[in-house]
């Protein structure tokens, strides 16, 4: 446990050093996994993935620690989210025996069937400055959102956040890459998510500080796969169509 404890110290120093550094985040929060602190190596594992760049490109086993995480803290329903980002991204290949497996048994223990995405959703898309944009309804509150399946997270303004009521978690800041450079985020949740009549409960959402219009076109935010994961998606040149994907 001393071991530990000291890494922690040197992990510390490092991430301060170069808060952008995917390894030593992920260094970082192997650390507190060490150290059982389950929930600040969640954290960290979520920012280094988020640090690596396109989530098409990232193994695996970076989102496997994240679920880990989120199953050692009892949240089941919660840590099938990044499983499923992960299969997204080429069901073909990566939807096998061994991940749905993950999946069904955490949805059991979770029983996480009823309530991680329901309803069949059918909503317009217009296009805005090359962007395809929509109307998303987060707890209660409608906001235009940039449709964006190469996003990991739902990303929304914080002044979107403060209307929507988003739950921030504790020491759950996320830096992100932009675009336009780089930006810091607060890791939240929502308690719903709908597009059309289709519903998503316990959405993990990054809350981006600041309100220099991270999104442009002065959109609310990104629709991103922790939400578009839960679903199979039809996409037209006018429509977003959403079917729940089964969990077992």
């Amino acid at each position: 446990m001393g071991d530990f404890a000291a890494a922690l110290q040197i992990a510390d120093q490092l991430v301060d050093a170069d808060p952008a550094d995917a390894s030593y985040r992920y260094s970082r929060g192997a650390t507190y996994e060490q150290l059982g602190v389950h929930s600040k190596a969640l954290t960290d594992y979520i920012a280094a993935l988020q640090l690596l760049g396109p989530p098409h490109n990232i193994a695996g086993s970076q989102f496997y620690d994240i679920s880990r995480m989120y199953a050692a803290l009892g949240r089941y329903c919660d840590a099938i989210g990044p499983i499923e980002t992960f299969i997204s991204f080429d069901p073909v290949q990566r939807k096998t025996p061994q991940t749905t497996k993950i999946i069904s048994e955490y949805a059991e223990k979770g029983n996480c069937d009823t309530h991680f995405a329901r309803g069949l959703g059918r909503a317009p898309l217009l296009k805005t400055m090359g962007v395809h944009a929509l109307s998303v309804v987060v707890n209660g509150v409608a906001g235009s959102f940039i449709l964006d399946s190469g996003a990991a997270w739902v990303s929304v303004t914080p002044e979107f956040s403060a209307k929507a009521k988003i739950s921030i978690e504790a020491a759950g800041e996320l830096p992100i890459k932009t675009a336009g450079g780089s930006a810091l985020a607060d890791l939240g949740y929502a308690n719903t998510i709908m597009v059309g009549n289709a519903v998503a409960r316990g959405v993990p959402i990054a809350v981006f500080r600041g309100s220099n219009d991270p999104f442009g076109h002065h959109q609310d935010g990104l629709l991103g796969m922790s939400f578009l994961a839960r679903f199979n998606v039809r996409l037209s040149q006018e429509f977003i169509e959403l079917t729940p994907i089964p969990l077992r």
